[in-house]
């Protein structure tokens, strides 16, 4: 459904084994692998000590690769939600959104189902990685007629908005804010080195990720509370798609 776009994985075709009763799915290869294994690389070494025994400091990721993966993310947001992507200052032509008859909710955005191919442009982020979504088992379109009845739960915990759950209150729905708030999780687990320490759900006051400490200076403010506004439990409280990008 999608138009061909960087920042979600390429569906090229699928095949059907009758025999071993499964369903095969190809989409473009990502020779760089996913955002979970960046992840990891990073975050095994946030507690290396040097030949001293001396704790080293964390290998924070770079605050550009973090802003372009960001807007990536936001980008496919936009697509899920709009089935376009806006320009560089989120003006659609002529004012206006396209006409798209879909609303896709992922259900489990994470750095897992975000998938890295190398850059060939030397002018649009040079040398920075391509980030793509992938992994759309648990999507689902809210033009479905199914939508109401399965919406909830589908996702992996830790990284679900707490409006996926069934105990959420019927006022803060699955919507395309769902899509934001796990971005907005996503980002703050690449910029912490830390995986959620909580799952968010209403009722319980303890948030995924702590606040960033006051000297730490290696992030922009202003990008961590874009990224922080992202995880916010009303879902109106949220940027929209378009917004983020």
């Amino acid at each position: 459904m999608f138009p061909r776009n960087p920042h979600i994985i390429e569906y090229l075709g699928f095949h059907v084994s009758k025999q071993l009763r499964m369903v095969r799915i190809y989409t473009a290869f990502a020779e760089l692998g996913d955002l979970a294994s960046f992840y990891d690389n990073h975050a095994r070494r946030a507690n290396a000590v040097d030949e001293h025994g001396v704790a080293l400091p964390p290998p924070s990721i770079p605050v550009v690769a973090i802003i372009y993966m960001f807007q990536a993310m936001a980008a496919g947001a936009c697509l899920m939600a709009h089935g376009a992507v806006p320009d560089d200052e989120g003006h659609w032509p002529g004012d206006q959104p396209p006409v798209w008859d879909h609303s896709i909710i992922h259900r489990d955005i994470k750095p897992l189902n975000y998938f890295i191919s190398s850059s060939e442009s030397p002018v649009v982020w040079p040398k920075l990685p391509i980030v793509a979504l992938g992994d759309f088992g648990n999507a689902i379109d809210e033009a479905d007629p199914l939508f109401a009845q399965s919406v909830h739960e589908l996702g992996t915990p830790g990284w679900m908005a707490p409006e996926q759950f069934l105990t959420a209150p019927a006022i803060h729905a699955v919507s395309p804010a769902t899509n934001v708030y796990q971005i907005g999780l996503t980002v703050l687990q690449l910029m912490h080195l830390k995986t959620p320490r909580v799952q968010a759900k209403y009722g319980i006051n303890d948030r995924p990720f702590p606040g960033f400490p006051n000297d730490s200076l290696f992030y922009p403010q202003e990008l961590i509370n874009i990224a922080e506004d992202c995880i916010q439990m009303d879902p109106a409280d949220r940027p929209t798609p378009v917004g983020l990008y």
